[in-house]
């Protein structure tokens, strides 16, 4: 009898062999790449001191999530794994709002950390989204992973899909691949901006580490960089 699960793992590797070859193709999509590592080894540098100040130290939770779910996120897209994939994009997106809400309103994190039955409508993903700026771009973001990734919904098929065709295994498809590595890398350096500006380091290496990617981060927002965001054939600017 032939060995599924076997066949399984096996094209779990070529299809990650394929998007590896295919990051490597194009300066861009290596270049995404860059981006999304600067501000990953830029967190996690901020995170080598448990801060004493407990809403910091719940902001450093925040960001260890948020670092857990883009290296997840990426594994997943290598791999062939879209659907899934997509589905922490949607968690990435409502952790950051939550950063970035608490950026405005930095009064408010206790409130957040007491709030264990999480029945609070103050911070509900609805109520962050419209206490921040450009609440319809972040209402049509969250909507669209939303029903493609998270929830069973029709329109989320073409994730396990390839023209049409239902793929019982993981299967190379380069779009879904360039766009989550997209995604990612307009989605992470921005909060990573947020992130750094709350976890404070008297390290002077990680201080270098901060100047290093606030150079290149303002840099690439002079070049219009994070002003258009692409979302399953639909633009959405930020």
């Amino acid at each position: 009898m032939e060995d599924h699960k076997l066949n399984y793992l096996k094209q779990e590797f070529v299809t990650r062999e394929g998007s590896i070859h295919c990051i490597s193709l194009e300066k861009g999509y290596e270049e995404y790449e860059k981006f999304i590592d600067m501000s990953l080894h830029t967190m996690l540098a901020f995170n080598n001191e448990i801060p004493e100040d407990e809403d910091t130290k719940s902001i450093q939770y925040l960001g260890i999530r948020f670092v857990n779910s883009v290296f997840s996120m990426k594994q997943l897209l290598l791999n062939g794994y879209y659907q899934s994939a997509f589905m922490l994009l949607r968690d990435l997106i409502e952790t950051g709002f939550l950063m970035e809400y608490f950026l405005h309103y930095p009064s408010k994190i206790g409130g957040w950390r007491n709030d264990s039955a999480n029945s609070s409508w103050e911070f509900s993903p609805k109520n962050i989204r419209g206490k921040l700026d450009k609440k319809e771009m972040r209402d049509s973001l969250y909507k669209i992973y939303s029903e493609i990734a998270i929830h069973p919904r029709w329109e989320g098929i073409k994730l396990v899909s390839k023209d049409g065709v239902m793929q019982p295994v993981p299967e190379f498809i380069p779009s879904y691949l360039i766009l989550g590595l997209e995604n990612l890398a307009k989605l992470v350096p921005y909060y990573c901006r947020i992130y750094i500006y709350f976890i404070k380091s008297d390290d002077p290496e990680v201080q270098d580490l901060k100047n290093e990617f606030n150079i290149y981060y303002d840099m690439k927002q002079k070049e219009g960089y994070f002003q258009l965001f692409r979302v399953f054939q639909k633009n959405v600017n930020i």
